[in-house]
């Protein structure tokens, strides 16, 4: 197998890489987390959004990932005096219009009598920036009201994309998890001033028996719409990296994919991130999995065929924990440790890999190179290199060329940093 080879090439890019956190900036105030990225192909810069003290911020960065234009600035609530909770943004950019869209969950306080205060699940809100920076339109989809574990994440981590046509009716595409359907992703499609396309809620059926880890991408030549998430049984023992996809407009033609699992179906798959390759015409997906023993980080290509038929190979190529080093010595001085994140680069047949990892005692925020048309890996990148604990992030890509992480760090001066590489 290729892996046995790719370790000389993936340890002497880590270990002589230029790149590291001091050429970094920081993003957002100490206490900052859950940060994603989008760039502005046209301006050729990026904004971060990231949640801090239950609110939402943004932040315009340049293509090195330096925040040079502006300060931080309130995207939810858009009334400061709210009460109202929010978590886990996502944010694109759609190039015909020139905007950008955030979505993150909202949720508020409720009190209930002999149980206290917990967190009350309301929908998701998102809203159109332009890309200048001034704010456009909002709107928020809302669920039933759900009263919920104020300390769990399962619930409506919401994804978003966009498709790339110039059109007033369709679609900025948002979709989320809602405990009251436990099989069910929900999905509405808006147009670009955030009217609504869909009259509610469309019900994705899928074939777990609940969901987790949404990401969501648009395939451009075929005009449609895929996600990748874990999916569980109803005890949670059973989990599986899914994928689903489906036609931008027309309804139903759904088609589901089991994604692989490697070295005989031991490794929970969890968190999975995709991406559509231009260059090949093929999907790229990736996530962390882990045993009682281990953990690391696999990903493999799916290929389409003319009616949106899914064909998976057997992954690129996975990474994994120290304990296992002896029988698979495959990078084991650099062990992801947390959630992937995928992009492609640029119309290329590349994509690019970024994930939390542990590299001796240091902590990494490290990217993977491959080229999906010979899936074979070109090299990696090191976006930072700390003592400090290194936690989730977000990837895009810039027309100059660059790749642009941005991640949460524990440290003294902030806690989301960015920085672009070249891949």
């Amino acid at each position: 197998m290729q892996k046995f080879l790719w370790k000389p090439l993936i340890a002497f890019v880590l270990s002589t890489s230029a790149v590291f956190q001091a050429h970094a900036d920081p993003v957002g105030l100490y206490g900052s987390r859950t940060p994603a990225i989008a760039i502005d192909p046209v301006r050729d810069r990026g904004m971060v959004v990231y949640e801090y003290g239950e609110k939402i911020y943004g932040k315009f960065v340049d293509s090195s990932g330096h925040g040079a234009e502006g300060s931080d600035f309130l995207i939810f609530p858009r009334d400061p005096q709210s009460t109202k909770k929010y978590r886990d943004p996502a944010i694109v950019f759609k190039t015909p219009q020139n905007r950008f869209y955030i979505v993150a969950r909202q949720s508020y306080i409720t009190h209930v009598g002999g149980v206290g205060d917990v967190d009350s699940h309301d929908g998701v809100v998102v809203s159109a920036y332009a890309a200048g920076g001034g704010h456009l339109a909002s709107t928020t989809l809302y669920t039933l009201g759900v009263l919920r574990d104020p300390f769990s994440d399962g619930e409506a981590h919401p994804a978003i994309a966009v498709d790339t046509y110039d059109d007033a009716t369709c679609c900025v595409n948002i979709a989320w998890e809602d405990a009251r359907m436990p099989d069910r992703i929900l999905l509405m499609r808006l147009n670009p001033d955030l009217g609504l396309f869909d009259a509610s809620p469309r019900a994705i059926v899928t074939p777990a028996e609940r969901v987790n880890g949404l990401s969501a991408t648009y395939n451009s030549r075929r005009d449609m719409f895929a996600f990748a998430y874990d999916g569980c049984t109803a005890s949670g023992r059973a989990c599986d990296a899914r994928m689903t996809v489906l036609p931008s407009i027309a309804s139903g033609g759904e088609r589901h994919l089991l994604l692989p699992r490697q070295l005989g179906n031991l490794r929970t798959p969890a968190l999975p991130s995709i991406t559509y390759v231009p260059g090949t015409d093929r999907y790229v997906a990736a996530w962390y999995w882990s045993t009682s023993a281990s953990h690391g980080l696999a990903a493999t290509t799916v290929s389409t065929d003319a009616s949106g038929g899914l064909a998976a190979a057997t992954p690129l190529f996975w990474v994994q924990g120290l304990l296992e080093c002896t029988p698979m010595p495959v990078l084991c001085g650099t062990a992801p440790t947390g959630a992937a994140r995928v992009v492609a680069v640029g119309t290329t047949s590349r994509a690019m890999i970024v994930a939390p990892s542990a590299r001796n005692f240091s902590q990494l925020f490290a990217g993977y190179v491959f080229d999906t048309a010979t899936r074979s890996i070109t090299g990696t990148r090191r976006f930072s290199s700390s003592s400090d604990y290194i936690g989730s992030g977000g990837v895009a890509y810039s027309p100059s060329g660059r790749v642009v992480g941005t991640w949460r760090q524990d440290s003294l001066a902030g806690s989301v940093w960015a920085l672009g590489v070249t891949p």
